[in-house]
Order: structure tokens, then C-alpha cells, then sequence
């Protein structure tokens, strides 16, 4: 299992550092740890899946597709005061799906079928302006299906949205045994952090 000292590949981390670090408006973490402090807390992750955690109590129907959405956990034990401890669960998307402190899960049970750790999650979604709503701009929008306006809304309006944790689960029968989750890039955790690259993925499939 990974410790906090422990590195990841090195290609991955040269470019996740490029990635977040060179550009105009990066101004380097102002967050510090003192001796003290750090002698008495440590922080750790693993890639490797932990299991179910029963604080999380996840919706029975979804809980087995966690092992496949899990990519890091980071975990962060301060001796001196409990309530200063904590755990998160980083997807393949890089975004955060959970976290427990205080002996509870923070994050939605994930009652949606058709998203499961696809809404409800921590994550950055973007709208292509230009495309959503708007079947008229994409030629393969409907996937050349016809839609009723007054009987089926939501398939004429086409909504374009790109997830950082993946796409709904709508399109029966290729979605049923498995959500598609966005895939990993890269990814690197170091000491007290860590740094992910993904590559978001439009929501709404046919």
C-alpha cells in the first residue's frame, strides 16, 4: 500500500505539475505545515480499492460499482483531535464521490439509478453553449432519432453537458452492467497531496 511518501510514475507527475502549475494566473500554495502539527497528524493514500465503507451507506442497487469508479484515497489522521480527521474517495474522474469525517459520509447515497456517482459528486461540469438545446447545430444530435416535443422533452432538447465524472446511465441495454465513468489520464499523490488529469465526458448519451 502506497504511503505518503511514496511517488507515482514519474511521467505522470511531470505532467500534472506542467499542467497545474505553468500558466499566468498560478501562484504557488501558501499553506504550511508546522513541526509540531506534523508530528502529530499523518497523511496517506493508496490506489488501491479499500472496499465498501459502511459509513457511506450506499444505495444497495449502485454499491457494486464503486470498485470499478475508484481510483485514490486519501486519509488525513490528526492524534492530538479526532474531529480534524477525515477520508476521501477520488474517481477515475478525478473528482471527489466521498468523504467521511466524524464517523459519517458527507456525499448523497446515490439514489438516482440512471447517475450513479455521476451527479451528486463533487465535480466540474461545463455546457457547450453553442450545441446544447440546440439540435439544429450537430448533425449526429438525436443520433438520428426522432423525438416528440410534448411526449419526450428532455431528447429534443439535446443538452450538451461534459461531466468530469461520467455519463448517465440512459442508453439500455449498453449501460446496465456498468456505468461509464470518465477515464484517468494521469495521476500523482505525494506527501500531502494529490493530482489529477481526466477526460470529462458528455453526459447525455443517446
Amino acid at each position: 500500500q502506497p504511503s505518503a511518501t511514496t511517488t507515482a510514475t514519474t511521467i505522470d507527475e511531470a505532467l500534472l505539475t506542467d499542467l497545474l502549475t505553468q500558466y499566468e494566473t498560478h501562484a504557488p500554495t501558501e499553506c504550511t505545515v508546522t513541526s509540531s502539527l506534523d508530528s502529530n497528524t499523518t497523511t496517506t493514500f493508496t490506489f488501491t480499492y479499500p472496499g465498501l465503507k459502511s459509513e457511506s451507506e450506499w444505495n444497495p442497487d449502485v454499491e457494486g460499482f464503486e470498485e470499478n469508479l475508484f481510483q485514490a484515497m486519501m486519509s488525513h489522521v490528526d492524534d492530538t483531535n479526532g474531529e480534524r480527521s477525515w477520508e476521501i474517495r477520488i474517481g477515475t474522474g478525478g473528482n471527489i464521490y466521498s468523504a467521511t469525517a466524524h464517523g459519517m459520509e458527507i456525499a448523497s447515497p446515490q439514489k438516482l439509478d440512471y447517475a450513479p456517482w455521476i451527479d451528486e459528486v463533487d465535480q466540474i461540469v461545463s455546457v457547450n453553449k453553442q450545441l446544447n438545446e440546440n439540435p439544429g447545430a450537430d448533425p449526429n444530435s438525436n443520433f438520428g432519432n426522432t423525438c416528440d416535443a410534448e411526449s419526450d422533452p428532455y431528447e429534443c432538447n439535446t443538452p450538451y453537458y461534459i461531466h468530469q465524472a461520467g455519463a448517465y446511465t440512459r442508453e439500455s441495454p449498453y449501460t446496465d452492467a456498468q456505468p461509464f465513468y470518465s477515464p484517468s489520464l494521469a495521476r500523482h499523490c505525494a506527501h500531502n497531496y494529490c493530482m489529477f488529469a481526466s477526460w470529462g465526458t458528455q453526459a447525455h448519451i443517446p
